[in-house]
């Protein structure tokens, strides 16, 4: 399993990708007949931000071994209809969570079914939580496991020297956005099932 924590990308194949954190951020996968490519995309939920990151992290997939591989499916998880996302008010947060989407799909030349997992639907305590998320491989597809994320020893965190790699590395270039460690391992322990939406695509 990889892990990515904000503004890093990866591909994994047979086991699957992880999300440690999701709060105001969006965990991005495209799952293709090979893979799934994720993108923990941190900020950048202004509807004047979509094309330039979903460009961005589409240079960054097709630059891949596997990046032209046919797409299979895309999804968009955070915590949506209480706007942890952060979208602005000027429509409803699931319009720009689909809007959001399918600027990665047009970015990827994908026509494909679009599908979302809203946290919000999930942890319904009033106060603010953040969120476990993982993809993991089930046959053909990846199944969506979610938990609460404490971000302090109840997480199980084992971390790492950074190292990039073809299929783990980080999206920006900023030096003070460069990270010093990655997550190796975390607790999975109490993860449940979360069941996405079609939010468009063919």
């Amino acid at each position: 399993m990889i892990y990515l924590l904000e503004r890093q990308v990866g591909f994994g194949d047979n086991e699957g990708i992880g999300f440690p954190s999701i709060k105001g951020c969006l965990a991005v996968v495209y799952q293709t007949t090979t893979g799934i490519f994720g993108f923990h995309n941190a900020g950048n939920s202004g509807a004047d931000k979509f094309a330039l990151r979903s460009k961005k992290w589409r240079d960054w997939v097709i630059q891949h071994p596997n990046g032209n591989d046919p797409g299979v499916a895309l999804y968009g998880v955070s915590f949506i209809r209480r706007n942890l996302r952060g979208y602005p008010g000027t429509k409803s947060p699931v319009v720009f969570w689909k809007e959001e989407l399918k600027h990665f799909a047009h970015q990827l030349n994908f026509s494909g079914p679009i599908f979302g997992s809203d946290l919000a639907g999930i942890f319904t305590e009033p106060r603010e939580v953040s969120a476990l998320v993982e993809f993991r491989k089930e046959g053909r597809g990846y199944g969506i496991f979610v938990r609460e994320w404490y971000d302090n020893g109840q997480d199980g965190v084992t971390k790492d020297t950074w190292a990039s790699s073809a299929n783990f590395t980080h999206l920006d270039s900023k030096a003070e956005h460069m990270p010093k460690e990655m997550v190796k391992t975390v607790d999975q322990s109490g993860m449940i099932r979360a069941y996405p939406e079609r939010l468009g695509g063919l």
